[in-house]
């Protein structure tokens, strides 16, 4: 029996990550050279395609993660009582959200954060911006969207290649620093996990930055997504069993609110 045979025969099968069901086959993966790649295209499930709810701004399987940031709260009343403490009213203010317009799934996330803001008294518009109108944005606080959607993604298991640059006040004015979170305690604790060759230190100072970050709130973040592979038993593959070790491609998703000044 050829393989093009037996690939047919896996169509419409489930996969399983253990006893967890976490998406089906449905179909071919192509590959310019057949001779060396034969894989299927998997669709995964909802619950795996909506990854893991994020913490904070170090994603999971990365050093540094801690279980012990509290997830946020959807709470709606309770954001109107904050906000009641606050010096301005919701309707003296215009939110503008973001979404980049080659990634069209971001609509709805866009559309979800302004309803939520109009129903606590805030005027807020939706707007659409090409990926390189909002990069060029970004580089000047007063044309910086007031709220964006940007997803991350780091290329190695160290925090310090995706958090120094969304987050320490050299970085600030890119695509990935849209908030301009311009803060000497911040600084310090990114220089110094970038300095520190103490292994164990080095998670309490990312540690210690997550708290940090999640208590100025300049993100809310969404989710850490989930990537799913499929292989033989007899295949290992160290990068995928242990990612905290090897390091691969970890994404996140938030929104990035710009840390502005409210004039009187």
């Amino acid at each position: 029996m050829s393989e093009e045979i037996r690939i047919q025969e896996l169509l419409q099968r489930d996969v399983y990550v253990g006893e967890t069901l976490v998406g089906t086959i449905t179909g071919e993966r192509f590959h310019p050279r057949d001779e060396c790649v034969q894989s299927v295209r998997i669709q995964v499930t909802d619950d795996i395609a909506a990854g893991q709810k994020a913490r904070g701004p170090i994603p999971q399987g990365m050093i540094g993660y801690s279980e012990d940031v509290p997830l946020v709260e959807y709470n709606l009343d309770k954001a109107r009582d904050y906000l009641s403490k606050f010096k301005y009213s919701g309707g003296d203010l215009d939110v503008t959200i973001n979404w980049i317009a080659e990634v069209p799934f971001e609509e709805s996330w866009a559309l979800i954060l302004q309803q939520g803001a109009m129903t606590i008294g805030y005027n807020a518009t939706v707007e659409t911006l090409p990926w390189a109108v909002f990069s060029e944005n970004v580089t000047k606080p007063e044309t910086t969207p007031n709220i964006s959607i940007v997803a991350v993604q780091a290329q190695t298991p160290d925090p310090d290649g995706l958090i120094y640059n969304m987050y320490h006040s050299a970085a600030a004015g890119t695509w990935q620093s849209a908030e301009w979170v311009q803060d000497d305690k911040i600084d310090a604790m990114l220089n110094a996990g970038r300095t520190t060759i103490d292994a164990q230190k080095r998670v309490e100072i990312y540690e210690d930055f997550q708290q940090a970050i999640v208590d100025m709130q300049p993100d809310l973040f969404i989710s850490d997504l989930v990537t799913v592979y499929a292989m033989r038993d007899e295949i290992k593959a160290p990068t995928l069993e242990n990612s905290a070790e090897y390091g691969f491609s970890t994404m996140a998703q938030n929104f990035s609110f710009r840390l502005m000044e409210v004039p009187n």
